[in-house]
């Protein structure tokens, strides 16, 4: 899930703050998400942050959380 999110916010030249700051979370929210992605791929987060980020990156929050990573 994280990968998915990673793709989409370097395809729109974002940063993990930036995006953070946009969706209204602590930066430590993606932080540790990365972190827990390292160790488990299919690490989620809270559905409120999803939803904020999924805003941010002005996709539908099913995008966040498909099995495959996205292609360009």
């Amino acid at each position: 899930m994280y990968k998915i999110y990673e793709q989409l916010r370097n395809e729109r030249g974002l940063t993990d703050y930036k995006v953070a700051h946009a969706a209204g979370i602590p930066d430590s929210t993606l932080y540790d998400w990365k972190q827990r992605s390292k160790k488990n791929s299919s690490a989620s987060m809270s559905l409120g942050a999803i939803v904020k980020i999924a805003a941010v990156l002005e996709v539908p929050i099913d995008t966040l959380v498909k099995d495959k990573e996205v292609t360009a």
